[in-house]
């Protein structure tokens, strides 16, 4: 009926518009602001956050995991049982929300229980996010923009690091000027950077809101805070470097995250000095080796993995020369490497650094990344453990197994088969050197 209305109206109206030819008319006026907007609506009227900004000049810039193949030591059971363990539920907490959405970017595997698609709603979806939360809401204005409700607020319905949402929509690839509702009106992506940028000091844990500065605002070489001070992503860096791994979340494992990322996006773009590149590089390869020699037979990292660092001498000089690059634009204060003193926890604490350790290395250029063997090692560690728990146990410690998830996921899906004939050969826990690594001490002797 409307395609007949439609061709009818093409016939000359030399006169006046007769009825058919203004119902035409609004009909194609109406579908052409449908297909104006960034996405055609769903017969649900809702679209998933992963398709709200393909094709966007001011879509984030996306980090990619440089996933090694590995021997195949992932089951398809396991793997469909660690996924239920952490697939989002109706009531579930912000905090294991972001999780479960980070854990699952990318799935495209049966459907479990309540959509991906709902569960991203909830983060951009004032009325959503409302109901969900018992009418507590997530978003709220600020001074500078919009923020989500901060870290330690009591409840079910607040973040549980600064920013870490707005890492996540990036990671989602939603773009700066998608809109949503707010309390008062209507909000974009933009005003949380602007909220984000005014807030963020190079002190305490800026981990998240640095990565989203990187991944939303890489061409801004230097911005001001709402407290005056002149920033950069240089100082950030060196920022960075200065904090102690063994008081960072995870293991460190942010820490080292958002100067891999910083590192991969200054592969495209001018991110970071060359000279701050270099020294960000030499500090990663370093603290990887740490890591990758603190791994256990059974394939765990062991989450005091830091501690050979303290006495390294080519870590602590690498220290130094980052808090001289701090200093040139402001005073950070500095503290020597520490031991991480505190025993494990238990199984949850091995499987938190053993997946962060995973993750983060995996941003790494696959050339300087671990041998392929650490992380099948990881991988079978991980799956037992997470095969051995039960969905209550992992929904308590839900940081770590949900990681771990992730990163079966990842390796399964560029695993490859081994005949049981084979033999896997295995390196040693020391699996690889780095030149860049080895030579920086003389480097930077030189530069002094």
């Amino acid at each position: 009926m409307l395609m007949a209305i439609i061709r009818d109206s093409t016939k000359p109206c030399t006169k006046r518009l007769g009825p058919r030819c203004l119902v035409a008319l609004t009909c194609c006026l109406a579908l052409g602001g449908l297909l104006v907007g960034v996405k055609v609506l769903s017969p649900s009227g809702k679209v998933p956050l992963s398709e709200k900004s393909k094709a966007n000049s001011r879509s984030p810039i996306e980090i990619n995991l440089r996933v090694p193949v590995v021997a195949s030591t992932v089951s398809d059971s396991d793997l469909k049982s660690a996924t239920a363990k952490i697939w989002p539920k109706q009531g579930d907490s912000l905090s294991l929300l972001i999780h479960s959405l980070h854990a699952l970017h990318g799935y495209d595997g049966e459907r479990i229980g309540i959509s991906l698609e709902e569960a991203e709603r909830v983060l951009l979806d004032n009325q959503l996010s409302k109901n969900w939360f018992d009418g507590n809401l997530t978003l709220q204005r600020s001074r500078y923009g919009v923020r989500y409700v901060m870290p330690l607020t009591p409840g079910r319905f607040s973040q549980a690091h600064v920013d870490q949402i707005l890492v996540l929509l990036a990671e989602y690839q939603v773009s700066l000027d998608h809109r949503f509702k707010v309390p008062d009106g209507w909000a974009t992506v933009a005003d949380l950077l602007n909220d984000c940028r005014a807030e963020l000091r190079l002190r305490g844990e800026f981990e998240w809101s640095i990565l989203a500065m990187a991944l939303y605002a890489a061409d801004q070489k230097t911005w001001k805070n709402r407290f005056d001070e002149q920033l950069s992503f240089d100082q950030a860096a060196a920022a960075l470097m200065l904090k102690p791994l063994e008081a960072g979340s995870c293991g460190g494992a942010h820490i080292l995250y958002s100067l891999a990322a910083m590192s991969q996006i200054s592969e495209t773009q001018e991110l970071l000095r060359s000279d701050v590149l270099g020294v960000v590089n030499r500090y990663l390869y370093l603290v990887r080796d740490a890591a990758v020699f603190a791994q256990r037979a059974d394939g765990a990292v062991d989450p005091a993995w830091m501690n050979s660092l303290q006495q390294n001498e080519e870590y602590i000089k690498l220290r130094e020369f980052a808090l001289t690059l701090a200093q040139d634009h402001w005073s950070i204060p500095f503290r020597p490497a520490a031991s991480r003193n505190s025993p494990p926890v238990g199984v949850p604490d091995w499987v938190n650094v053993t997946s962060h350790q995973c993750e983060w290395m995996m941003v790494l250029p696959s050339k300087v990344q671990p041998d392929p063997a650490f992380f099948g090692r990881c991988a079978t560690f991980l799956q037992n453990a997470i095969r051995n728990e039960t969905e209550a146990s992992v929904r308590e410690f839900f940081c770590p197994y949900s990681h771990a998830t992730l990163i079966l996921r990842r390796l399964a899906e560029r695993a490859v088969q081994i005949l049981p004939q084979a033999k896997i050969e295995t390196t040693s826990n020391h699996d690889r050197g780095c030149t860049a690594a080895l030579q920086s001490v003389a480097l930077l002797n030189a530069a002094k």
